[in-house]
């Protein structure tokens, strides 16, 4: 304790003030005591000088202002008087003037009643003065009628095309009296029209500068009436010398009159006595003339000489005694200065020892704290690399570790399941000796060099996002990744010193969407397949009456659309054969108490998709039929349908059955479109076929199909399409009796079959077809005269392509009509495409733009 209070009594001494703190001060002060006093005067001297000005212009724009006032009044008078002369004169030819009876009296009552109007004059336009004169005696003006003034200035300006002209002509700066002029041109004519004489006023100029003597306020002041091209027309204190002056070009008025026109300020030596003053002018309007009142410049500023000096007297002995104080105090500090450096010198040797002593102290404290410092660092170092190692192996994503060459050097678990290799096969490998099949998202190969772990390490920037496909041997298969790559760039490094790539497997979510586009194309498909039949059951359908038009269509409708629930009900892997029959006849089923009027009974069977809407449609038509004109349509009749598997398997046999109905004879006399279209879709979709009976007590129809119609029932996936054999029986008619073009129709579809034939033909088109299978398609395509085709792409789980090759083949121009949005094969990518449903026009249009020559 005693070491520890001696060394901070001692370290204490350190602290005292030292000679330079204390002589900066006295320093300070001295330069303070030298310019304070005289800043501060210096800043107030020139506060008083603007405003002494500022005051003084003040004063001399007022006084402007009041004459100018005065001036304007007097000229108003005079240009009134001339009016009243001009108005006198009227149209009158200058040669009648001198004879109007009333001219002279009214030139001598405005002279008389004028006090400032010395003469008034006519001139004409060759500058002769017809007539005027003044008062009845005294002055005339210097001017006599006869007399020539076309030389003179304010004849000169009006004649140049002046309104307006005032002067003191030259000729009169000599005489015992000096006049204004007043000029201005006779008439009302514009600017620039022809010349016709002037009117002249004289007036006094010793009336003015009366004036201004009684209202100048000092007198030292000066008035004057300056033109605009700077003559000086008037001045107060009058000069000896009237002679011509006008201000030099140069002069500061100028440059004044060019900031402001209106008014001002300017600096100038007076031309007539040489003496320094400040002028400020304001402008008379209409006479290109300027009131001008300025003022001596010592004279404004006598005062102000006299308060600066007095505060220069006081500042200077303010000044001489901060000096001597600062001094007094500078000696002083001088002898405190040296008795500190003494001071210093011994705290200094002192200081010294403590440290010396001090530092031999702390030398083991600070070795025993590093060491605890290093241990407690590595055993963080320590942690912080296990809480690493645990998330880099138990990441899910992919983390592989590069080094500056691109070889691997770590792989975490995730990335060895994800690539499907181990870390035995990776690590080393700089990419060159494993194949990893890589592509990119558009399936095209990826060399190595466009790596995103490559393309990181050659820029030393981050990739993000990349989309590859990498072969996992172990799964046999690609999977697709999404990498991001970041460069390892050390502190102070340009190069990377490595790489890491951190990747996730996206294979699933890619296939779930390629899935979903699928399933929407398939969907936009089917949807437009569907309203193209909808479409085609309305322009076939006939009827006797609009309302039994409406009936039918909404019947056949309705059967279309519960074939397509029961296959959305089913997700499209096919429809049950006895749900499809249940909906047909449930109207009808349980109507009487003796267990129904319909007898339904057969095993549990699936069909294909694309057998259950020509199935439904054929069982809606015997339905419609029955309910219409065989035993449904009695009260007692009834229906017994059943079906059964036969031929060991290979068919499926359907035996509908009435009884109680009205005797048929041979069965109905005319065949309709409803029958027209059991039997096409009994034998071109379904591939089978249908009989009829027709009994004494009802009709006996019997319907067979192969058994490859039925969805496979060990499988939630679509079958595959069955083979199809080519029957001359199933071909259709070639046309007879038509000379258009022929044209290919392949469409598996009955009703859509059936409704294009007839579009065409109603467009004077020769129709082959339609086909509602590939392979007679396909026989049509490589042995008919053909000059177009209209294929449809979907044909019962098979596609049209190979009759489309053959059509290639041949030359024959083609046109898809699907309800697809594209061709999702890119080598037939050019052929056109007819969207449906179709329109007639959309058709017309199609054909003949592909059947225009090229």
């Amino acid at each position: 304790m005693g070491q520890d209070h001696h060394g901070w009594t001692w370290l204490s001494c350190l602290s005292l003030p030292l000679v330079p703190p204390l002589r900066r001060p006295l320093v300070l002060l001295l330069l303070a005591a030298i310019l304070l006093p005289g800043t501060t005067v210096g800043l107030i001297s020139w506060r008083a000088y603007e405003h002494t000005l500022e005051s003084a212009r003040d004063d001399r724009h007022q006084q402007a202002r009041a004459l100018r006032e005065h001036m304007m009044r007097v000229f108003e008078a005079q240009s009134l008087a001339i009016e009243l002369i001009d108005t006198e004169l009227g149209d009158t030819p200058w040669p009648e003037v001198a004879e109007l009876p009333r001219l002279d009296v009214v030139i001598r009552r405005v002279v008389e009643r004028s006090p400032h109007i010395e003469s008034l004059w006519l001139i004409d336009p060759d500058g002769r003065v017809v007539e005027g004169g003044g008062p009845a005696e005294g002055n005339k003006g210097a001017l006599e009628i006869g007399d020539d003034v076309s030389r003179r200035s304010y004849f000169q300006a009006l004649r140049k095309g002046a309104d307006t002209y005032l002067t003191v002509d030259a000729a009169e700066r000599s005489g015992p009296t000096v006049s204004f002029s007043l000029a201005r041109r006779r008439g009302e004519e514009p600017r620039g029209a022809v010349f016709d004489g002037a009117i002249l006023v004289t007036i006094q100029l010793s009336y003015f500068e009366q004036f201004w003597r009684d209202y100048r306020l000092s007198d030292q002041g000066v008035v004057t009436l300056l033109r605009g091209d700077g003559e000086l027309l008037a001045r107060y204190p009058v000069p000896i010398d009237r002679r011509l002056l006008r201000l030099p070009a140069n002069s500061s008025f100028f440059l004044a009159r060019a900031k402001n026109n209106e008014e001002g300020d300017y600096r100038f030596n007076s031309l007539i006595d040489g003496v320094d003053r400040i002028y400020s002018y304001v402008r008379i309007p209409e006479m290109d003339s300027y009131i001008v009142v300025g003022t001596d410049r010592s004279v404004i500023l006598v005062n102000w000489w006299q308060d600066t000096l007095t505060l220069s007297i006081i500042a200077l002995l303010l000044t001489l005694a901060l000096v001597a104080a600062a001094l007094q105090a500078m000696r002083r500090g001088s002898a405190l200065a040296h008795a500190n450096h003494r001071l210093t010198a011994l705290t200094d040797d002192l200081a010294a020892e403590v440290t010396r002593r001090r530092a031999a102290e702390s030398t083991l404290v600070a070795r025993e704290e590093h060491e605890a410092a290093l241990h407690r660092a590595n055993e963080a170092l320590g942690a912080e690399e296990e809480r690493f190692r645990l998330l880099f192996e138990t990441l899910t994503q992919g983390v592989v570790i590069h080094d500056a060459a691109g070889r691997i050097l770590s792989v975490n678990a995730a990335a060895e399941q994800i690539l499907g290799r181990t870390l035995a096969e990776m690590v080393g490998s700089a990419g060159d000796g494993v194949d990893w099949g890589a592509v990119d998202a558009e399936g095209q190969r990826v060399e190595r060099a466009n790596f995103p772990v490559i393309q990181a390490l050659t820029t030393g920037r981050v990739v993000h996002g990349v989309s590859m496909g990498i072969y996992n041997p172990r799964r046999s298969e690609r999977r697709w990744l999404v990498i991001d790559a970041v460069p390892i760039l050390r502190s102070g490094d340009s190069i990377p010193s490595g790489a890491y790539a951190v990747f996730s497997d996206v294979t699933e979510r890619r296939r779930g969407e390629q899935a979903q586009r699928l399933l929407i194309r398939e969907v936009d498909h089917r949807a437009k397949n569907a309203l193209a039949v909808v479409q085609a059951v309305i322009r076939l359908t006939k009827a006797e009456t609009p309302q039994r038009f409406v009936e039918v269509v909404e019947g056949r409708v309705a059967a279309l659309a519960h074939a397509h629930t029961i296959l959305a009900m089913n997700r499209w892997e096919g429809a049950l054969l006895r749900r499809l029959v249940q909906v047909e006849l449930e109207a009808y089923d349980g109507q009487d108490g003796d267990g129904g009027r319909v007898e339904i009974s057969g095993p549990d069977i699936t069909v294909r998709p694309e057998a259950a809407q020509p199935l439904s449609m054929v069982l809606h038509e015997l339905t419609t039929n029955a309910a219409k004109h065989g035993a449904l349509a009695q009260p007692d009749g009834r229906l017994c349908v059943r079906w059964a598997v036969i031929d060991g398997g290979d068919a499926i046999q359907l035996d509908w059955q009435e009884t109680g109905g009205p005797a048929l004879g041979d069965g109905p006399a005319r065949r309709g479109f409803g029958s027209t279209m059991i039997e096409a879709s009994m034998r071109q979709q379904l591939q089978g076929g249908i009989t009829y009976d027709w009994t004494h007590d009802g009709l006996h129809a019997t319907i067979r199909f192969p058994a490859d119609q039925l969805a496979p029932l060990d499988t939630l996936a679509r079958g595959v399409p069955p083979e199809v054999a080519v029957d001359e029986d199933d071909l259709p008619v070639e046309p007879a009796g038509q000379t258009g073009p022929r044209i290919l129709l392949v469409e598996d579809n009955i009703p859509l079959g059936q409704l294009f034939r007839e579009m065409l033909e109603a467009l004077d088109y020769a129709v082959i077809g339609p086909y509602t299978n590939v392979p007679s398609a396909l026989a049509a395509a490589h042995g008919k005269q053909i000059d177009a085709a209209m294929l449809d792409i979907e044909m019962n789980g098979a596609q049209v392509f190979p009759v489309a090759e053959a059509l290639r083949h041949r030359g024959i121009p083609m046109l898809f009509c699907t309800g697809y949005s594209d061709v999702w094969e890119p080598e037939w990518a050019d052929v056109p495409i007819l969207r449906k449903p179709v329109t007639l026009p959309a058709l017309r249009d199609r054909l003949a733009a592909l059947l225009q020559p090229a």
